[in-house]
């Protein structure tokens, strides 16, 4: 494999290539000849070398986001050719690997170049992609420990794509050993503590997908204050700095090791408290809700002094944003906050038992969206899917109650609606309540379902397809033995068929239907 320098004597005197050279290879398919030929004129070392020094030379002092500081076309050009070079195969671990360069790229790290700091950002992320070498790599040549400081780059670019090398490098031990170390952790609960507040809540997202990619990792995150950052933010009077803390805290809300350190926290009670304040805006409510709904879901026990808190404050919203037809916008926000919330909260039976004591109308209404605006229509019927692929055996009695009900206005809306973008939300909802016969006799009792179940053009989409299958496979293994009583066996050995034939099954000698056109 070749070196990043072609002879020893070119980290000394390197060349530089003329502007037609590196336009020529950066126009040039990305084929070994091309490299071979563009070698001709510069090695890749010596082109790290030659942008380094074109951007010292044309680029500004001071870093800023891209396209606030003028950069050179001469520097756009080289950086274009650098990057091409890098790609490929084994160029980018030879330059790292090149000691002559190391420090250069460090420097990089500081460059008035917002391009030249994309440029390292992006080739230190691609190198930590390829697992344990890269990371390893990486890390011998000091260009991980950078890391932090870039999560601070004005450039939003920049920082960005730090923070995603941060959380891939979690995927490794060694990167798990290098997030863990003093001096790596201290430069990050310093950009968690920095006054600027964007780095402040880029840092802290950090943490949220770090403890998410790394249970071990969330444990540390933890026991080393990581996450009381978060929780203490939130006290601020500052509102837009709120909303994103808030988007926060739903992520960390959402995987079940977050939560369980929300909840013992006074995060809860603060986000319901929050929704009592006449001072929060609509869009702040719907993601308090989502928050609140996300905790819930993840940790039910919570769930009845949630609903008790502030004066029942979270049952009354729940309730406001229940809006019959949405006028605005924000009453389709609303109201698909509301649909999407119960179904969280009503996926655990802690969590069902409070929702429906403190909020019974939201669950009593949710099928009746079912006939709705398509996208709110598929929310509540996902909704009541979740609940019921959620909810142990036995269901309650309060649960059974509504099943007959349930299955027949998901019938009316699967028979109304055959398009593909509705039915691959009405099928896993059938496929669903095949946990209660009483709603399979209901469903198996509409002629035009039954029609439809062995009609292999009955539905044009292969996400439909795929659903209308699962469910066929849900009805073989677990109702065929009583569907017997009550529907001919001819049927029931088509149904069967389908059911083992996969989505995509035509029976043969089935005509395949045709649209006629009439060309005019």
């Amino acid at each position: 494999m070749l070196s990043a320098f072609d002879h020893s004597s070119q980290a000394a005197a390197p060349r530089v290539a003329s502007l037609a050279a590196l336009t020529a290879f950066v126009d040039s398919p990305q084929t070994s000849q091309a490299l071979e030929e563009f070698r001709q004129h510069i090695s890749p070392g010596e082109l790290v070398l030659q942008t380094a020094q074109t951007a010292a030379q044309t680029a500004g002092r001071v870093k800023a986001e891209l396209g606030e500081n003028e950069e050179s076309e001469e520097l756009v050009i080289v950086v274009r050719a650098l990057r091409k070079c890098l790609a490929y195969d084994g160029v980018l671990e030879n330059v790292v690997r090149e000691p002559q360069l190391r420090r250069v790229l460090i420097d990089a790290a500081e460059s008035g170049s917002t391009l030249l700091r994309r440029l390292l950002v992006q080739q230190l992320g691609k190198l930590i992609g390829q697992g344990s070498a890269g990371v390893e790599l990486a890390i011998e040549a000091k260009l991980y420990e950078l890391l932090p400081g870039l999560l601070g780059d004005p450039d939003v670019g920049v920082a960005s794509d730090a923070a995603k090398a941060i959380v891939a490098s979690l995927e490794s031990r060694q990167g798990c050993q290098a997030f863990s170390s003093p001096e790596f952790f201290q430069s990050l609960m310093a950009a968690a503590a920095s006054p600027d507040e964007m780095v402040k809540v880029r840092t802290l997202a950090l943490f949220v997908e770090a403890g998410r990619k790394n249970e071990t990792v969330f444990n540390e995150l933890a026991d080393r204050g990581a996450f009381t950052v978060l929780v203490n933010s939130f006290a601020t009077d500052d509102l837009l700095l709120k909303i994103s803390l808030v988007a926060l805290i739903e992520q960390l809300a959402s995987y079940r090791a977050g939560a369980k350190f929300l909840a013992l926290s006074s995060i809860p009670r603060q986000l319901v408290g929050e929704l009592a304040e006449d001072s929060v805006d609509e869009t702040s409510r719907v993601s308090l809700v989502h928050a609140i709904a996300e905790l819930i879901k993840q940790q039910p026990e919570i769930g009845n002094e949630m609903f008790q808190v502030q004066g029942g404050s979270l049952a009354k919203t729940l309730v406001e944003f229940q809006h019959s037809v949405p006028a605005t916008p924000q009453e389709k926000s609303d109201l698909c906050c509301a649909i999407a919330a119960w179904g969280s909260i009503a996926s655990s039976p802690l969590g069902y038992e409070a929702v429906q004591k403190a909020a019974p109308t939201v669950g009593a209404s949710i099928s009746s969206y079912f006939t709705g605006e398509t996208e709110i229509a598929n929310l509540a019927m996902d909704a009541w899917s979740n609940v019921l692929n959620s909810l142990p055996d036995p269901l309650a009695p309060d649960v059974e109650s509504k099943l007959k009900s349930l299955a027949e206005s998901v019938c009316h809306t699967h028979v109304s609606r055959p398009f593909g973008e509705s039915r691959a939300h009405s099928y896993p909802l059938l496929t669903a309540l095949c946990r209660s016969r009483l709603a399979v006799q209901t469903i198996m009792g509409s002629e035009e379902i039954r029609r439809s179940l062995v009609d292999p053009f009955s539905d044009d989409s292969s996400d439909a397809k795929y659903a209308k299958n699962a469910f066929i496979k849900k009805l073989a293994a677990d109702h065929l033995d009583w569907l017997r009583t009550v529907i001919e066996e001819s049927y029931l050995t088509k149904l069967k068929t389908f059911a083992d034939a996969g989505p995509f099954y035509i029976p043969p000698g089935t005509a395949v239907p045709t649209i006629n056109s009439t060309w005019v």
